[in-house]
């Protein structure tokens, strides 16, 4: 890929603000993106890229670079990708802080991951991988148990590695849960019945409401905490760090702290 491109943590809570960075919402996809050990820089986007764009997530800016790059082979897709401004900027916005001068450009270093998505299309499932020309057909899969069919392939990607590598990383692009539980719950609150005194909602959906409803406070709390992780990753503490030895040192305080430390 064109351009400097800073690793960055596979993590879900990273990749799940990395689609909302690029003006992403979820409305139904499904697809894996699969990470392991390899000595490339900023697959990570293409494979979130892949899934997208193989089912159908539902888009909004950012996404101007697609119409130009449907027409170019495998290769040139990669590079119009890594031409897009918004989608580097957002990429590099999770890129670790650089603390010191003199520290190596952050995310530039040899443990670079290679993802690849899998994703399952008009009865077919199919291998994206941004260094191949093009959509891999692994065979025919049922929408039902495409699970079963993508198995046996990633575990045959794993063993390629050296006996006793456990770094790789799963991860499924799904529906935002939130929109799901919502959905069922305006199908069951259509429900009712005739008690006598008007409509009411058996005792069984009014307990299936609840669950759901706290389901959904789950669901909010869990992407709360992501959007406070990354902001920390985002953030500079080095001001305040500096700032805080600053004024240990002037109350005689940081000496006898280094000394404890030491000494344990």
């Amino acid at each position: 890929m064109a351009g400097q491109w800073c690793l960055i943590e596979s993590d879900p809570g990273v990749f799940t603000e990395l689609l909302r960075g690029f003006g992403l919402y979820s409305g139904t996809g499904r697809g894996f993106a699969a990470g392991g050990r390899d000595d490339r820089g900023g697959c990570e986007v293409g494979g979130l890229i892949g899934v997208i764009f193989g089912t159908w997530l539902g888009y909004g800016g950012g996404w101007r670079w697609s119409l130009n790059a449907q027409e170019h082979p495998g290769l040139m897709k990669g590079l119009a990708l890594s031409n897009s401004d918004t989608i580097r900027e957002v990429h590099n916005s999770f890129s670790r802080q650089q603390l010191l001068e003199g520290e190596a450009t952050p995310g530039c270093r040899d443990d670079a991951f290679h993802f690849v998505s899998f994703v399952p299309i008009g009865g077919h499932l199919y291998e994206l991988d941004g260094l191949k020309e093009g959509p891999v057909d692994l065979g025919p899969c049922e929408l039902t148990s495409w699970l079963s069919a993508v198995r046996p392939v990633i575990e045959r990607r794993i063993q390629r590695f050296q006996e006793g590598e456990i770094r790789f990383n799963l991860m499924a692009v799904v529906s935002d849960r939130r929109l799901v539980l919502k959905k069922r719950i305006e199908d069951l609150t259509g429900v009712t019945m005739d008690t006598g005194e008007g409509s009411a909602w058996p005792t069984e959906i009014q307990s299936e409401l609840e669950q759901m409803r706290l389901q959904i406070e789950e669901e909010e709390k869990k992407l709360q905490r992501y959007r406070v992780e990354c902001a920390r990753r985002r953030h500079n503490f080095l001001p305040f760090i500096l700032e805080l030895l600053r004024m240990l040192a002037q109350q005689q305080r940081l000496l006898p702290l280094v000394q404890q430390v030491r000494e344990r």
